[in-house]
């Protein structure tokens, strides 16, 4: 998780391109870290849209089964 502190301290303050190496290195620390936050943010509103989408299903199906259910037994 330190990419990931770093590349937001990296975007608040403006980071120029490097005149060090160890500048450079704080610079590549910071897009990576900037590129996995977006890359887990990206896989975990996916994982959340399908287990909505489960979830709804899941509800119509048993809400349809109960409605079945109820016309069967006024029915007989």
């Amino acid at each position: 998780m330190e990419f990931l502190s770093k590349a937001e301290n990296g975007i608040a303050t403006h980071i120029k391109h490097a005149n060090t190496k160890e500048a450079a290195q704080e610079e590549l620390v910071s897009c990576i870290g900037t590129c996995l936050k977006e890359r887990l943010q990206s896989i975990w509103r996916a994982k959340k849209g399908e287990e909505l989408a489960k979830f709804l299903f899941l509800k119509l199906v048993i809400f349809l089964f109960d409605n079945f259910s109820q016309t069967l037994s006024k029915g007989s």
